[in-house]
């Protein structure tokens, strides 16, 4: 259900609207990042809202300049990935092969 991804949207919906405000969000990408990681190890449909929201991280960044708003949406999208790998690395032992996410 979708209602497992709403923490991390909260999250993301707020750094949205500190966006001119606060000089250092980073830290709400960080743990809204990582709710999306907590999230998919439920349910792997998420894994295309994160690609999305990216775009949407370095969209809404593109005034501060475009390194800027390519480290912060990768930023988001490391704090997913530091969560999501272990797993299907821990799978992979037992199996001796990987089992790729969302198939």
């Amino acid at each position: 259900t979708p209602a497992r991804f709403m923490p991390g949207f909260y999250l993301l919906r707020r750094w949205w609207q500190e966006a001119p405000r606060a000089a250092d969000r980073n830290h709400l990408l960080v743990a809204a990042g990582m709710l999306f990681g907590a999230s998919l190890l439920v349910k792997e449909i998420g894994l295309w809202w994160c690609l999305l929201v990216c775009v949407l991280i370095a969209f809404h960044d593109r005034k501060a300049g475009v390194l800027q708003a390519l480290s912060r949406s990768a930023l988001f999208l490391l704090a997913v990935t530091v969560i999501v790998i272990p797993w299907p690395i821990c799978n992979s032992f037992p199996m001796s092969f990987s089992i790729a996410i969302g198939l």
